[in-house]
């Protein structure tokens, strides 16, 4: 009996993570150019992805969030926001 209460908590947990995203179209506008990634974060929370590499002294970073709806990517170079995007997620096939 216990493996099947942890298993239905654990499907909750990640249920309402996902229906609890911060991926939104509310939540994008609010990021601006040359903002931290301190202050990306507090908008949008912990990225689901990050992909880094530096050349000499600068860094350049890459952070996805991954909503139910949206997909949101923030670029940055040495930890300040250079681009960003917005993506619908498709629907998924029936």
């Amino acid at each position: 009996m216990k493996p099947i209460i942890h298993y239905c908590s654990v499907v909750l947990m990640a249920v309402l993570l996902i229906a609890c995203s911060k991926a939104t179209q509310d939540n994008f506008d609010k990021v601006e150019a040359d903002m931290s990634r301190e202050e990306v974060h507090s908008i949008l929370g912990p990225p689901d992805e990050v992909n880094s590499t530096s050349f000499g002294k600068v860094s350049f970073t890459s952070e996805t969030w991954k909503g139910r709806k949206h997909t949101i990517s923030i670029q940055y170079a040495n930890d300040k926001v250079k681009m960003r995007n917005i993506s619908v997620n498709e629907k998924e096939a029936p």
